[in-house]
């Protein structure tokens, strides 16, 4: 993984990333709740348990022993699924298939959450009737947190982020990486490409975003871009290594090389604050 980090950084560095200029926009998702409708994937609940026990590193070097027919080690969630199960916390439909894409039901979700829980105090609340049915990406992101809450696991965390660009408007990126106010994280086996310039509370493990939770608000604040030009429309900033331009209805006083602070919708400056003059114009990405 931290191969991987620092060739994206070291691309990123050399080349800029623009997400383009484009026509003036609305903000990012509504505001709320994510996944109340939508069924959440074995594959994905793999990789919230192989987190909750090793760290990215560890999960991308560990033996592959899975030997199930339904995924393989060419599939992007094929190192969550076998850490999962070595690590006791899942198993297979049956011994040969894993059916990663298939729901995870109400009646496999208590089972490993008997696993995580182990003050065993987390009990869902369904008929028995409803046990085959699938549990909602909110409801088990949800009770997932918990458990580590219970637990006492400081290694998962729950934080705000605001994604600035994805592989759809920065090639370099790719549809593993995310660029974000918080950096470069990595958003693997998660849909990340509609919560773009949204401020996003999510499950973090280092810089593997585990879940995501909810959208607090779609007009996101940034401190510290810098200015690398204006004109009459508005100006370019520099987000860390992502290059993006703003429309803005008054850029008056903000000269190149400022540190400036903003709220933004969409692609429309809402409030600008100039601050002091960048030490360096030099995009440093951690």
């Amino acid at each position: 993984m931290k191969k991987i980090m620092m060739l994206i950084c070291i691309l990123l560095s050399m080349t800029g990333c623009s997400a383009g200029h484009t026509a003036p926009s609305g903000g990012g998702a509504a505001a709320g709740v994510i996944g109340e409708d939508m069924p959440i994937k074995r594959s994905q609940v793999a990789k919230m348990l192989a987190l909750s026990v090793y760290d990215i590193n560890t999960v991308e070097n560990m033996q592959r022993s899975i030997v199930f027919v339904d995924t393989d080690k060419d599939m992007p969630y094929d190192k969550y699924i076998n850490a999962a199960f070595a690590a006791g916390l899942i198993s297979g439909a049956d011994e040969t298939h894993f059916e990663p894409m298939a729901y995870l039901s109400l009646e496999q979700a208590q089972f490993l959450l008997n696993k995580l829980d182990k003050s065993g105090t987390l009990k869902l609340q369904y008929n028995n009737e409803d046990r085959k049915k699938p549990i909602s990406a909110a409801m088990w992101t949800e009770v997932y947190e918990r458990a580590m809450q219970l637990n006492q696991n400081n290694a998962v965390v729950s934080c705000n982020i605001v994604p600035y660009a994805t592989g759809k408007n920065c090639a370099a990126l790719g549809e593993r990486f995310i660029m974000t106010d918080r950096g470069l994280l990595s958003g693997e086996c998660c849909d990340f490409s509609d919560y773009n310039d949204s401020t996003v509370s999510v499950l973090l493990r280092d810089k593997e975003i585990i879940a995501f939770k909810a959208v607090i608000n779609n007009e996101p604040s940034v401190i510290g871009a810098v200015v690398l030009n204006t004109d009459d429309d508005g100006v370019t900033l520099d987000m860390g290594g992502i290059e993006r331009y703003f429309y803005a209805d008054d850029i008056s006083g903000i000269k190149n090389g400022e540190s400036v602070s903003f709220k933004y919708s969409g692609s429309h400056i809402t409030a600008l604050e100039s601050g002091q003059p960048a030490v360096e114009n030099v995009s440093v990405i951690q």
